[in-house]
């Protein structure tokens, strides 16, 4: 959420007309809101599983089957219907540009090989269906399998834009995808995140033994913390 929130910010101020949808698996979500200065943005959330329970129209390999269809078949009606019978691909269609941001750590096979898998398809149906995708800054890697490897290595070649959020991440993607003019170096958008005060803190003491102690909280980094 930090880095929705970041992104949203970011892309509210470049301008004012600026549009958003998430696209994520996970169960139904409603729409979500951002406060960005003064205005509050709505955001729509369209959704995908890797389940059957929302119907296999909702199914992310459904979804990539009809994104392959629309590439093959560039027929501008049969992409209109394609686009009707799924709100994940008429999502991508109209958008003006799509951005992969995989939590900021998860362009990686650290976590697991079917998790990287899950969303390589997300991004791979963006790629069928509209022919490019924007990586927003991210770290990248590492991979400790070959496939891991060989799949982000085909999705960042075809992919318009590759950023990276820190200059180790930089040389990953560069050894994976070579020199390149769209490789790009940038913070991590989470920087220009505004600070709010909240109107309060509530914190359950219940199972502590505070003590004449004070309470310090840790933020454990799971990419540090599985050897990224």
């Amino acid at each position: 959420m930090a880095l929705a929130s970041s992104l949203v910010k970011l892309l509210a101020e470049a301008s004012d007309r600026t549009e958003f949808t998430f696209l994520d698996v996970h169960a139904p979500l409603p729409d979500t809101y951002f406060h960005c200065g003064e205005r509050k943005v709505r955001a729509t959330v369209t959704t995908c599983r890797m389940s059957l329970k929302g119907g296999i129209s909702n199914h992310l390999f459904w979804i990539f089957f009809l994104s392959l269809l629309y590439r093959i078949l560039p027929v501008e009606s049969i992409r209109r219907s394609l686009a009707r019978s799924s709100p994940w691909i008429a999502a991508i269609r109209n958008a003006d540009i799509v951005g992969d941001v995989r939590g900021g750590d998860s362009f990686s096979d650290i976590y697991g090989l079917a998790r990287f898998l899950t969303g390589s398809v997300c991004s791979a149906s963006v790629l069928l269906v509209k022919g490019s995708l924007i990586h927003f800054p991210q770290t990248y890697g590492p991979f400790k399998s070959r496939a891991g490897k060989s799949v982000a290595r085909a999705l960042l070649k075809r992919s318009g834009v590759v950023i990276a959020r820190d200059k180790r991440s930089y040389e990953a993607a560069e050894e994976i995808i070579g020199s390149s003019q769209n490789l790009r170096l940038s913070p991590d958008v989470a920087f220009a995140m505004d600070a709010v005060r909240p109107e309060r803190l509530e914190f359950d003491k219940s199972g502590f033994d505070i003590g004449a102690g004070g309470i310090i909280g840790i933020n454990f980094n799971a990419l540090m913390f599985n050897g990224g």
